[in-house]
């Protein structure tokens, strides 16, 4: 099945969520919920895990995984660390390897 991967984004900004990702497995269930009313992305899709609010997709990609979300082609993702680079020197340039968010969208 065809999917992209990516980081998800502003973990650090959500009390608990790094602690939540560290233990997770990969392969784990996520939802994707549409947050128009976010006051710094009218496009913002947040990352849930448990009821919890982990992060965002990225703000490059919100748009497009919106739109999938509006058109029921896009409502879960599952969190993958192989994706990630092995050597992430900077959080800024390069996404942590527990933070990666694989499967968000098919198309």
């Amino acid at each position: 099945m065809p999917h992209h991967e990516t980081y998800i984004a502003g973990v650090k900004f959500r009390k608990g969520a790094r602690e939540l990702i560290d233990g997770l497995e990969d392969g784990t269930a996520l939802s994707l919920e549409r947050e128009p009313t976010n006051e710094y992305d009218p496009y913002a899709v947040k990352v849930i895990c448990g009821g919890l609010h982990i992060g965002y997709v990225p703000r490059d990609l919100a748009a497009m995984v919106g739109n999938l979300i509006a058109q029921d082609r896009c409502t879960d993702a599952c969190l993958s660390a192989a994706a990630a680079p092995k050597s992430a020197s900077s959080t800024k340039t390069r996404p942590a390897p527990r933070d990666t968010l694989g499967g968000v969208a098919e198309w």
